[in-house]
């Protein structure tokens, strides 16, 4: 059979426009199957067999999808677009609508250019487009690499096949960091907060490209400080890193901060994507310490100012200004009472303030402020106040009015002044005592005082007036008072040897006296009234009264039968002359009146009468005057020659009986003696026994230096010590060097009177040449001169026999400072006492002295345990302070300056005892009587009392009988044997010296 297809519709698909098909049949069929037809397609089919028409018919083929669209391309790709373009399919055996484009996006997880928590998964997008064209382009406005797309044709029954195109578009800026989360941390230091910022964040949900990296941007500023500008900081996090995290530290206080957080891709690195900011403010920190300005100062306020902290780290809400401690530059008494010296705090608003403070003063100030944390860090200053004016209290006197010196002549008193605060560094206190009486020199005593005294000792002329200025110095001010009084009498006085020559003639019953004004010395005291009183024995001859109340006359009282008072109460014979006769015994009847009575003298009677004289403290009587009413009066002058010569005539017989013996002239036999008084060293012991046996003997020797020392003084001259200008100078009155040994200081211009005067002698040591310089205890005008000697001589040891103060009385002005501490004496020289040790007996001092560039060094030994006029108890302490000062002495070398008080009496037993020491060792005898007379002959008085010059003779007879060997030196124990009395900064008033 013979089938003929033929299309009806011409489709460009269509394979061919017929279609035969042939079939061979060999049995009858019910179905035909025509295959290889065009898809969509009209047919009109003719079936024949052999050559015959058969049957005709019509069919439609079925529907199939398009093919493929062709030339798909891609252009103008951008990072968020491209268009996409392309031709009809080759086959469209449908009904063509249009195009699909179907956007597949692939799985995030596999990708870093998408957040998987903002795409879950795969997703499916189509776009449908109605066109009919044979060729069509479609530009992507929302493009990504991530994306891939299938572009087909749309028909009536379906899409066909699509032709799949992957799109790599160029990276662009990160979309923002998600779930941006803050975390802040604190660290609390010693007034400081440490403030961190811990930031953790997603990836974006798209980064648009390959991440390189985070970038967070931080600008700040401070809230309260408006002067101080924005801090910008860019802080880097490279990817990858998971998680997303950056701790910022050390953020700044109180500031408000702005940060923006975005990524940054691999092609666009310089382009910020999409940024998260935020915004914050830090909590305050404790603030930075004030700047403080330059106080101003004075002796009783500080004004202090300062300037608010930089960098405010918070809210100023006040300041803190804390008086920490006080530290004063000056010495206070107990009398002080200082204000202003405790620690103190205030709270403050304002940047200033003015405190009280008390002059001299260090003040360790510490100012802070405070913010809402708390207390800031403080600046710490130290300021000294200014000083003052010293202060000082009223000045009182005691004056007791009975109290007087051994010559009777000055009466005893002391000064009170009360301490007040120095207000500065102390210099000095300044006694100023000042005497007049008409008619005679005024009376002048200067005193320069340590800080500790606060009374003096003194000795007033009789009825002066008295001015009493004290100055209390300090080193910038000084402050005077003054008070006035009158001083009281002395003991009255007269001249005995007139008296003993007075005028007297007598009868039976009478006697005559003739006195003269001359014969009572007002010196001590106006003479106000005059007593003649007649005794029958010698009972008050020479007895001293007080007086003092005129309305209560003196009366014999229970002596009444001995003696009585022949003139009249208050009688005062000089008024209208100068001489009175005045006969006693005229007086016929006394039987009423037999105190105060003229009686009658009795015959062949011997009477002691008495002139009593007056002044307004004292009475005194004189020695008696001898009255014999008749010829017997010869009689006491014959006897009197008798009993002298008898007494001679004993004394001679029993020094003969002793030379006959021996006793005496066996101690000087010596071959090698030259003088008489020389004792050879192995009888020496036995000589000092034999003296101790017999002070008889010694008073003998003793009378026989005083006699050559009158000799030889004879010679020797001290004109210069009593120049008026430099008797001042001199200590004591009989005390003075001579001429030819005084010791001539060098005159500079800080000299007051320019004299190159000082009371100190050369004095030859056992070498014969000069080794010493013995001088008296320093007066406060004389300081200045005895250190410059001490300069001048290049001395190296000073050597101090007596305390400063003994009963009461300044033996020695205190001429050096305590211990650690300096003397300024002028504006050239200076004395500091570098140290100073105390060795129960003595004290040793290292002082250093210095005058314009020089400097000395000087060792002080001051020996404490001898008594004035006296020996000390015992040889063995001397002897080892005398040892301790030669070894010393020996290493040193020099001149060593001598003193005591005086400088003759201690100063010539010590010195002496050094020269026979020191000729132990080499000869054979020894003689202390020359030589005690050859330092004589070099100053006046050396050795001034009789057991002074038997204490050398007891030293030496201990030395010989028990050396002193290096065990017994101190300074070989110098540690073990030191002790530290409670007060041993030696001064005036209280230290023992």
């Amino acid at each position: 059979m013979l089938v003929n297809c033929t299309t009806i519709n011409d489709w460009s698909w269509i394979i061919s426009k017929s279609a035969n098909f042939e079939f061979r049949l060999e049995e009858p069929i019910s179905t035909i199957i025509l295959d290889h037809l065009a898809k969509f397609t009209n047919y009109t089919c003719e079936f024949q067999q052999a050559g015959q028409f058969l049957l005709f018919t019509s069919f439609t083929t079925s529907e199939d999808v398009p093919s493929t669209p062709e030339n798909v391309t891609v252009s103008a790709i951008t990072p968020t677009s491209f268009n996409l373009s392309w031709t009809e399919p080759i086959e469209e055996p449908t009904v063509l609508f249009g195009y699909n484009i179907t956007i597949q996006r692939g799985d995030v997880s596999s990708s870093n250019h998408f957040w998987s928590d903002c795409f879950n998964g795969t997703q499916l997008f189509e776009i449908y487009i109605n066109s009919s064209a044979e060729s069509l382009s479609y530009n992507f406005q929302n493009a990504s690499a991530d994306f891939s797309y299938d572009v087909s044709a749309w028909s009536r029954i379906g899409n066909g096949n699509s032709t799949n195109i992957n799109i790599s578009t160029t990276s662009s800026a990160s979309e923002s960091p998600q779930n941006v989360i803050k975390h802040f941390s604190f660290t609390n230091t010693t007034r400081n907060i440490n403030m961190d910022l811990s930031l953790s964040w997603d990836m974006p949900c798209n980064t648009n490209g390959p991440v390189t990296y985070f970038v967070i941007e931080a600008s700040s500023s401070y809230l309260y400080n408006s002067n101080i500008t924005s801090n910008n900081t860019y802080w880097t996090l490279i990817e990858p890193q998971t998680p997303h995290n950056l701790t910022i530290p050390n953020l700044l206080p109180a500031s408000s901060y702005h940060m923006a957080l975005y990524a940054t891709n691999l092609s666009n690195s310089s382009i910020p994507g999409k940024n998260v900011s935020f915004q914050f403010e830090t909590i305050e920190n404790y603030p930075n310490a004030p700047e403080v300005g330059k106080p101003l100062i004075s002796a009783r306020n500080i004004t202090f100012n300062w300037s608010e902290p930089t960098n405010n780290p918070g809210n100023i809400t006040g300041y803190n200004f804390n008086v920490d401690s006080v530290e004063l530059g000056w010495i206070q008494t107990e009398s002080c009472n200082l204000e202003n010296m405790e620690s103190r705090n205030f709270k403050l608003q304002d940047t200033i303030i003015t405190i009280a403070v008390a002059p001299g003063a260090i003040y360790n100030v510490a100012i802070s402020a405070n913010t809402s944390m708390g207390q800031g860090n403080s600046t710490n200053i130290r300021v000294n106040s200014s000083l003052d004016q010293p202060e000082l209290g009223d000045i009182t006197y005691k004056i007791d009015p009975y109290a007087v010196d051994e010559d009777l002549y000055n009466v005893g008193g002391v000064i009170y002044f009360t301490p007040g605060c120095f207000n500065g560094y102390f210099d000095s206190y300044i006694l100023s005592l000042r005497g007049e009486r008409d008619g005679y020199f005024y009376n002048k005593t200067t005193v320069l005082m340590d800080y500790k005294v606060s009374e003096y000792d003194f000795s007033l002329r009789p009825e002066h007036i008295y001015t009493v200025a004290v100055t209390v110095k300090n080193r910038e001010f000084n402050v005077t008072k003054w008070t006035n009084f009158s001083s009281p009498a002395g003991v009255p006085t007269f001249n005995e040897e007139s008296l003993s020559t007075i005028e007297i003639n007598t009868t039976t019953t009478e006697a005559s006296l003739i006195l003269r004004n001359e014969y009572f010395n007002s010196s001590y005291g106006t003479i106000r009234y005059l007593a003649i009183i007649i005794s029958s024995e010698n009972v008050t001859a020479g007895k001293t009264y007080t007086w003092g109340n005129e309305s209560e006359w003196p009366i014999p009282g229970a002596e009444a039968d001995i003696y009585y008072q022949a003139t009249p109460k208050y009688w005062q014979p000089f008024e209208d002359s100068d001489s009175v006769v005045y006969v006693i015994g005229t007086d016929e009847n006394c039987e009423e009146q037999t105190q105060f009575c003229n009686a009658p003298l009795v015959a062949d009677k011997t009477y002691y009468v008495f002139v009593r004289v007056f002044n307004s403290n004292f009475y005194r009587n004189t020695m008696p005057i001898i009255i014999v009413t008749d010829a017997l009066s010869k009689l006491g002058l014959i006897l009197g020659i008798i009993a002298g010569f008898l007494a001679a005539s004993i004394a001679g017989f029993i020094g003969f009986i002793l030379w006959r013996r021996g006793i005496i002239k066996s101690f000087f036999k010596s071959e090698n003696s030259n003088s008489a008084t020389e004792i050879p060293k192995s009888k020496f012991i036995e000589y000092v026994n034999y003296l101790e046996r017999n002070p008889d003997v010694l008073n003998k020797q003793w009378q026989d230096l005083e006699i050559k020392s009158l000799e030889a003084y004879g010679e020797l001259k001290n004109h210069f010590a009593l120049l008026p200008e430099n008797k001042r100078k001199n200590r004591y009155v009989n005390i003075l060097p001579f001429d030819h040994s005084r010791v001539k200081i060098n005159i500079d211009e800080d000299d007051e009177i320019c004299s190159d005067y000082i009371n100190a002698s050369y004095i030859k040591g056992f070498s014969k040449k000069n080794q010493y310089i013995a001088t008296q205890g320093p007066l406060p005008h004389t300081v200045r001169d005895f250190w410059k000697m001490i300069f001048q001589e290049n001395v190296s040891m000073i050597v101090m026999v007596s305390r400063f103060i003994e009963n009461r009385k300044e033996k020695c002005y205190k001429y050096f400072p305590n211990n650690h501490e300096t003397m300024f004496i002028g504006d050239d020289l200076e004395v500091r006492c570098c140290t100073e040790l105390y060795f129960e007996i003595y004290y040793v001092r290292t002082l250093q002295i210095r005058k314009d560039l020089k400097q000395l060094t000087v060792t002080h030994m001051q020996f404490m345990e001898w008594p004035d006029f006296d020996v000390p108890d015992g040889t063995s302490n001397l002897l080892l302070f005398c040892h301790q000062m030669r070894s010393r002495w020996a290493n040193e070398g020099g001149l060593a300056v001598v003193h005591c008080s005086a400088g003759v009496g201690r100063t010539g037993t010590i010195i002496a005892t050094d020269i026979l020491t020191q000729g132990l060792a080499t000869e054979k005898s020894l003689d202390v009587f020359n030589t005690v007379l050859e330092l004589r002959k070099s100053r006046k008085s050396m050795v001034q009392s009789e057991k002074q010059y038997m204490y050398i003779y007891q030293l030496i007879k201990s030395l010989l009988e028990d050396p002193i060997t290096e065990d017994d030196d101190d300074s070989n124990h110098l540690y073990a044997n030191i002790t530290v009395p409670s007060n041993h900064s030696i001064a005036i008033a209280e230290s023992p010296l």
